[in-house]
């Protein structure tokens, strides 16, 4: 059984500490223990949002379910953040909590209170492992659920941590050819379904995430996935015929066929085919449902996320 967690010392002055407490997590148990005291401090605040985010000391963010922490203090979702960071044995961890958004700011400390070097997700890719090995390497920011939401909780499109696009300054369309969005400042994702473009900033690479709408020939697993004209047009493929497709939100990794094809005019499309075809029927999806497609410049993966109405 895990340590149970503490409130810790910090200097006086502010509320840190009181924002801040110690617990561990366990590979193989899911609870996450909070302090009692931790909850009862906090208690209104934590029980205004369903939901919060964990963000890594990388600058990655795990989105939990909060509905337990008020009432049994405890946060699920352990199992598969473990898996994520690379907790194979019982880990430390120091979480500063953020009222704003539900946020808690996660260390990752040895048995001295140290922090742990720690470098990115280690799953379903071992971002870590590759920042070791070569330390030029750039780990991508990213993020994950461990929430299965239900159908009545009003949520619509990806939930994206706020803070995530804390650092640009305002919103603007450019081109409605390409049908495409610039974020430069807090955005959520828009009713309508527009593609959101992130330009690159500070060494973070460029992304775009876009929206397919589930129609009875996709969800028959009878139509491709087309690449949008925009990342056609202005993203560089580092990949072969194959690349590899993931779900952020189990974890799974399909290995699909990359198309290209050439129209006489020059028209460029790229698709997903062989492969593709097969995981969307097994998903058994409904008409209405909504697939969320995210890619960074250069292509070397695509993250998607199963939206079901």
């Amino acid at each position: 059984m895990a340590a149970p967690p503490n409130n810790v010392d910090l200097p006086e002055g502010g509320n840190d500490a009181e924002r801040t407490f110690e617990t561990v997590v366990v590979p193989d148990v899911d609870e996450i223990h909070v302090p009692m005291l931790f909850v009862s401090r906090w208690r209104s605040v934590l029980a205004s949002q369903r939901y919060g985010w964990i963000k890594d000391p990388a600058g990655n963010y795990i989105r939990i379910d909060l509905s337990k922490i008020v009432t049994e203090n405890l946060i699920p979702g352990g199992l598969m953040i473990s898996r994520t960071c690379g907790f194979a044995e019982p880990q430390r961890v120091v979480l500063f909590y953020q009222t704003f958004d539900n946020q808690f700011n996660m260390r990752i400390v040895d048995d001295r209170g140290l922090d742990i070097p720690y470098f990115g997700f280690h799953y379903p890719i071992n971002h870590h492992v590759r920042r070791v090995a070569d330390p030029s390497y750039v780990s991508p920011k990213s993020f994950i659920s461990v929430v299965d939401s239900p159908n009545d909780d009003g949520e619509v499109g990806l939930p994206i941590p706020f803070e995530m696009f804390g650092e640009f300054v305002a919103v603007e369309d450019v081109g409605h050819e390409a049908g495409n969005t610039v974020v430069n400042g807090p955005y959520q994702i828009p009713e309508n379904d527009e593609p959101v473009h992130i330009p690159a900033v500070d060494g973070e690479p460029e992304e775009y995430i876009w929206t397919l709408k589930v129609t009875q020939a996709v969800a028959d697993g009878r139509s491709v996935m087309h690449f949008p004209r925009y990342v056609i047009d202005n993203f560089e493929f580092s990949v072969g015929n194959e690349i590899d497709v993931l779900d952020d939100a189990s974890g799974e990794i399909v290995s699909c066929r990359l198309k290209t094809f050439t129209k006489p005019s020059g028209y460029v499309m790229k698709y997903l085919s062989g492969g593709w075809h097969q995981y969307v029927r097994s998903k058994e999806l409904n008409v209405g449902d909504r697939i969320l497609f995210g890619v960074v410049n250069p292509v070397m993966d695509v993250v998607f996320r199963i939206h079901r109405q």
